[in-house]
């Protein structure tokens, strides 16, 4: 299971590119009459490989997730409220969108930390999270790892909302693409940490492991911190595109929605794979919703949306129940006590918007360009593009060493070419200051 994302790879087959003759001729044909009639097919084909492609198409399309019916008896807000009342199996997947509200960029909305890297001049801002790219040149990542990388967030409200879900005994796990820890800090225990976290880091060659605040002062100061026992750098423990998800992350969550009996998509744009394929897992019968600003994954495929701001969202649902959600004005100044919005509009079934909700879908096409998630969560993957490497950075050169190749013109660079200085012998470029909390 490999961390991708779905822009960046695919499988396209073209029969006629394959050479699948237009006419097949009577069996009793010469060859050379059946070579005439396949005058449009490629030579170098033959008819095993047609077969063979056939039988892979069949292959694919029989794993291919089928389209999820919507289930008649959940169409409304009330219908989200009941669902949590009597539910006490609920798996809930999280991404970036709950934890804007504590200061935390997301990584694809509009204004996120990638449209803030494109701004700086990154053609392929998800090329910060390559393990290619952090291998040849850590200082990349670092230079901008702050922004990311801070160990005094405080839990929104919806971490608190998890934790009291966890605390009635309704959840049976929390799969999360976040890798801020901000659910243990609110008390959540059934987490599963698909995309790793920043309580840690690890050489990248001894493997030693040291708490995240041990290396704090190099992630303030945009510098590489080195293991102290061999000198490699040191990379905090989440998976970067390229690297594997933990090894029971399908066993386990494979055994988790074939029990659930309510699924709860919050704050995720749902474009980073595997994870992102965990809602074609459940049973037909079990409920789905969406908490999110945009609606994201498969047309028509939720019961219900709920659109607007996660906090808002939660917050409401939380009135609904009767439940005391905790308040922080350090991370919902925007929100008096208990003053949460109330849905504005219900523009079509199983629709709900919220202010700073939108019905713009965010699809995987869309993503290079902008949408919601994680943490997190990381998205793209460049790693899975076919052949070739993606180019090396631009260095300074240095004294007694030739200048390298330059790239070509057709070579998208992963970061800007001002800016792709080593740590070693030039002042790193500023990082893009964080948004304001909310």
């Amino acid at each position: 299971l490999i961390n991708f994302h779905p822009s960046k790879i695919g499988i396209n087959f073209s029969m006629s590119e394959l050479g699948s003759p237009s006419k097949s001729p009577p069996q009793d044909a010469p060859a050379s009459a059946a070579a005439a009639t396949s005058s449009t097919a490629r030579t170098d084909v033959s008819q095993e490989d047609i077969d063979l492609s056939i039988r892979f198409q069949q292959l694919m399309a029989m794993f291919a997730p089928k389209k999820r019916k919507q289930l008649k008896d959940y169409q409304t807000l009330d219908n989200v409220v009941d669902l949590i009342t009597r539910s006490n199996k609920i798996v809930v997947l999280t991404g970036a969108g709950i934890s804007v509200s504590c200061g935390i960029s997301d990584f694809r909305s509009k204004g996120g930390f990638y449209d803030r890297l494109r701004e700086a001049g990154f053609e392929e801002p998800e090329e910060i999270f390559s393990i290619e790219l952090f291998r040849r040149d850590p200082s990349i990542f670092y230079r901008y790892a702050k922004d990311f990388i801070n160990c005094d967030y405080v839990p929104s409200p919806t971490h608190h909302f998890l934790a009291m879900l966890e605390h009635r005994g309704k959840i049976l796990r929390n799969y999360t693409q976040n890798i801020d820890g901000l659910e243990m800090k609110a008390g959540c225990t059934k987490v599963f940490q698909c995309h790793g976290s920043m309580g840690t880091a690890s050489c990248v060659d001894c493997k030693e492991r040291v708490p995240i605040d041990s290396i704090a002062a190099e992630i303030q100061s945009q510098t590489v911190p080195h293991c102290a026992k061999c000198g490699s750098p040191m990379k905090p423990d989440v998976v970067f595109f390229g690297e594997a998800l933990p090894g029971d992350f399908q066993a386990t969550s494979r055994a988790d929605l074939a029990q659930a009996d309510l699924l709860l998509v919050i704050g995720s744009s749902l474009l980073v794979h595997p994870v992102a394929g965990l809602i074609d897992e459940p049973p037909a019968q079990v409920p789905q919703v969406l908490i999110n600003r945009e609606p994201v994954g498969h047309e028509n495929h939720f019961d219900v949306m709920l659109l607007g701001n996660c906090d808002d969202v939660i917050g409401d649902l939380a009135h609904r129940l009767g439940w005391q959600l905790p308040y922080s004005r350090s991370c919902q100044p925007t929100l008096g006590r208990r003053q949460y919005p109330l849905p504005t509009t219900t523009p079509e079934p199983r629709v709900v918007v919220y202010p700073g909700g939108s019905l713009a879908r965010i699809d995987a096409s869309d993503s290079e360009d902008d949408d919601d998630e994680s943490a997190e969560e990381a998205d793209s993957s460049s790693h899975q593009k076919s052949a070739a490497q993606p180019p090396q950075p631009p260095r300074p050169k240095a004294a007694g060493q030739s200048s390298a190749p330059p790239a070509t013109a057709t070579s998208r660079s992963p970061v800007p070419p001002a800016t792709a200085t080593s740590s070693a012998t030039a002042t790193a470029a500023p990082a893009p200051s964080p948004p304001p909390p909310g």
